[in-house]
C-alpha cells in the first residue's frame, strides 16, 4: 500500500509484483478512467509507457487494502508492472544518462496537451511539483544509457479536481497557454 492520491496498493501477480489502481479509491473513477486513457494517448503518441493489464477484482475474494483505510471495491483495476529504477532526485547527471533524451520534450508536451497538473504543475498553480511521477527506470546492456524516461500516472490528466465533468471543455482550459512538466533541468533539454 502506498500514500498516493490513489492509494496505489503494491500486489504480488503470477507475472511477478506490480502496482494496482481500484475502484473504491479516494479519488473516484474518474482519475482512474484518466489513468487508462492517458496511459494509451502516451503510447500512441510514441512516449514509453510501463507494462500495464486491466484486472478485474472481485471485492469478495480479492481483499486488496488502501493504506488509510478501505478496500478495493469490484470492478477494473489499472495494474502495471513494477519496473526497476526510482524516481527522479533532481540532478543533472540523471537527464544524462537517459536513453531516450527526446522523452523530455515530449513529456512537457504531451502534459501540456493533456493537461496533467499532477507531475510539475504550470507556474500559476498552487500545487507543489510531484517528483514522484517522474520515474526513471534502469536500463542494462546499453551503450546509449543507464536511464529510461517513461510516461507514467495520468490519473489527473484532462479531469479537474472534481473529475471528467462540463468544465474540462470550458474555454479558458481550452486556451490555457501554460506550460506543464517543466522541471528543473527539463528546460536545458527540452
Amino acid at each position: 500500500m502506498l500514500g498516493t492520491s490513489m492509494a496505489t496498493a503494491r500486489i504480488l501477480t503470477d507475472a511477478g509484483p506490480a502496482f494496482l489502481k481500484a475502484k473504491g479509491n479516494p479519488q473516484g473513477p474518474h482519475h482512474l478512467a484518466c489513468e487508462w486513457v492517458g496511459t494509451q494517448l502516451a503510447a500512441w503518441l510514441g512516449l514509453p509507457t510501463l507494462p500495464f493489464v486491466l484486472l478485474q477484482i472481485d471485492q469478495a475474494v480479492d481483499e486488496i487494502p488502501f493504506l488509510h483505510g478501505g478496500f478495493a471495491s469490484s470492478g477494473t483495476a489499472f495494474v502495471t508492472q513494477a519496473t526497476s529504477g526510482h524516481s527522479r532526485g533532481g540532478s543533472l547527471e540523471e537527464l544524462e544518462s537517459l536513453v531516450n533524451p527526446e522523452a523530455i520534450s515530449h513529456l512537457v508536451l504531451f502534459d501540456t496537451w493533456i493537461r496533467n497538473s499532477d507531475r510539475y504543475p504550470p507556474p500559476s498553480s498552487v500545487r507543489k511539483p510531484n517528483y514522484d511521477n517522474v520515474f526513471l527506470a534502469d536500463v542494462h546492456n546499453s551503450e546509449r544509457g543507464t536511464l529510461k524516461l517513461p510516461a507514467i500516472d495520468h490519473t489527473h490528466c484532462l479531469c479537474g479536481p472534481d473529475g471528467l465533468n462540463g468544465k474540462v471543455a470550458s474555454i479558458d482550459r481550452i486556451k490555457d497557454e501554460e506550460l506543464y512538466d517543466l522541471f528543473r533541468g527539463f528546460s536545458t533539454k527540452v
